[in-house]
């Protein structure tokens, strides 16, 4: 199967410039053509390409969407495949209140950016871990920025054969997760460990040896444990580099729920006490 761009690789500035994602953005997601750039746009129009490329996009195509909240990404795949399945926790864990709201599985037409074939979205209130779907069921797998916040490395790579176990031979997975670009032992699990420990569990509550106090992958651990052994093939070779450009201005992370946005600058690097990180895509193929 030969693609006709790089798909592994980081989320970066000039990518906006790329005529085909910058059209494709405000086209899933209104919101990106009235906003700085975005890196979360990135990651739709990155997989709507892909599976345009993998020929994904057809009427009888079956689409499952991992962590899916009510992303804008889920509409516009209703409207170029025959179904789409909408899978998240809905209404618990820690996005209940943000994307993975409890009144979206109740009406998901109430969340629509703009009209799509209703019967083609179906809602799945489930884990990730398991899986509700029958052996090679589905065509195509996607998931955005939601694979990191499903458990400790051992989880996640239970996520991704369970990902490989329901996509039929040769189906296909666009994953966008988040990647170090810059990494310092104050981001290695044993510090989260002392962290919470120290305060009674007011500094990375979340930390434990096996997962860190913040959801984001190095490189190795994303070959490791998204790739490797779970029966999918990544497609490309990773590339893993940002322009100096969008590293210049970074949107900052305080803490666990608080972000500090820079106003009309790109959400494209995101600094955290002694590292950085984006978003990548994994272009993966059931072999």
């Amino acid at each position: 199967m030969e693609l006709t761009r790089h798909y592994a690789k980081t989320c970066d500035l000039p990518d906006f410039s790329d005529p085909e994602l910058a059209a494709l953005m405000p086209e899933i997601a209104p919101a990106a053509g009235t906003v700085p750039p975005h890196r979360k746009y990135w990651e739709f129009a990155s997989a709507a390409l892909f599976f345009r490329d993998t020929g994904v996009l057809r009427e009888d195509a079956k689409i499952l969407d991992v962590g899916a909240g009510h992303e804008e990404l889920l509409y516009w795949l209703a409207k170029h495949t025959g179904r789409v399945y909408a899978l998240d926790i809905y209404g618990r864990g820690d996005f209940a209140g943000l994307e993975a709201d409890g009144a979206f599985a109740q009406n998901p037409a109430a969340f629509a950016p703009y009209p799509y074939p209703e019967d083609r979205l179906e809602v799945v209130d489930a884990d990730a871990r398991s899986l509700p779907f029958e052996d090679e069921s589905m065509d195509a797998v996607v998931s955005c920025s939601s694979v990191e916040h499903m458990g400790d490395l051992r989880e996640l790579g239970t996520v991704m054969s369970e990902v490989r176990r329901v996509l039929r031979p040769g189906g296909v997975a666009y994953i966008a997760t988040e990647v170090f670009l810059k990494w310092s032992p104050l981001n290695a699990r044993p510090v989260g460990v002392l962290a919470k420990a120290l305060t009674g569990g007011r500094r990375a509550p979340g930390a434990t040896l096996r997962k860190r106090a913040i959801d984001v992958l190095t490189p190795g651990e994303i070959r490791r444990h998204l790739v490797r052994g779970t029966g999918l093939e990544l497609m490309q070779p990773l590339r893993i580099e940002v322009s100096d450009e969008a590293r210049r201005h970074p949107v900052r992370v305080l803490g666990p729920e608080t972000v500090v946005e820079h106003d009309g600058q790109p959400h494209i690097v995101v600094g955290v006490p002694g590292g950085e990180f984006t978003s990548i895509g994994l272009p993966l193929r059931r072999t």
